[in-house]
């Protein structure tokens, strides 16, 4: 896929980090709650069951998820400021 493809909405192409800056996002907020996920198994093996609702792990897995849902909201509205610019009609 050739990067010059996308344009602005002003007709300037875009650079190649827009497009795949979402992917990487959600990608790092994904690891980031498999991260927390896998630490709160330990967590309760060492401590056994929680007694207050934000430890360390349930906090991590909270930023990932809510990383997860930024950047999709973000990959959801991007494509209504671009317009792709192709030889063939679609």
């Amino acid at each position: 896929m050739d990067n010059s493809s996308f344009v602005s909405d002003t007709g300037r192409p875009l650079p190649p980090a827009v497009h795949y800056s979402c992917g990487r996002c959600q990608a790092a907020a994904l690891a980031t709650a498999a991260l927390g996920l896998h630490w709160e198994v330990g967590w309760h093996i060492d401590f056994g069951r929680d007694k207050a609702l934000f430890t360390p792990p349930h906090t991590m897995i909270v930023i990932g998820l809510a990383g997860i849902v930024y950047s999709a909201g973000i990959a959801a509205l991007s494509p209504l400021s671009t317009t792709r610019r192709s030889g063939c009609a679609s």
